[in-house]
């Protein structure tokens, strides 16, 4: 069974601490998993001229998730990634959502495509 892999502490008051994952490591998820599809949707954008001619791992939420899942350590960074990535989803569709979007996309492109560079700009922004 997977409860005897994946360790959770009832007395932590979040999912993050709950899971036994540091501020900065679930930062550096979160982080990774914007970046991830905000560079796939740049991706498909120069090099397909139409949309549904891309891989579907490209324009579906599944292949961010997919490609963020990658580069996780353990199980409970499987659960929290999973759990970050339905927040994000959730959020991307209410509007005060889109505003964010818009500045993670900014952020992308400040940092020229470069996900370390992204990835620290947005733990220092998270960090303010």
């Amino acid at each position: 069974m997977l409860n005897e892999k994946i360790k959770f502490n009832h007395q932590a008051s979040d999912i993050r601490e709950a899971l036994s994952i540091d501020n900065r490591r679930a930062t550096e998820l979160t982080g990774l998993l914007f970046f991830t599809e905000i560079n796939k949707a740049h991706t498909v954008g120069k090099i397909f001229d139409n949309e549904d001619e891309a891989p579907r791992e490209f324009t579906t939420q599944t292949g961010t998730l997919s490609t963020v899942l990658e580069e996780v350590e353990d199980l409970n960074e499987v659960v929290f990634t999973t759990f970050q990535w339905t927040k994000n989803m959730q959020m991307a569709r209410h509007k005060d959502g889109s505003g964010m979007l818009a500045a993670l996309t900014m952020m992308y492109l400040v940092c020229d495509h470069d996900k370390d560079k992204f990835i620290e700009m947005f733990l220092n922004k998270m960090e303010d």
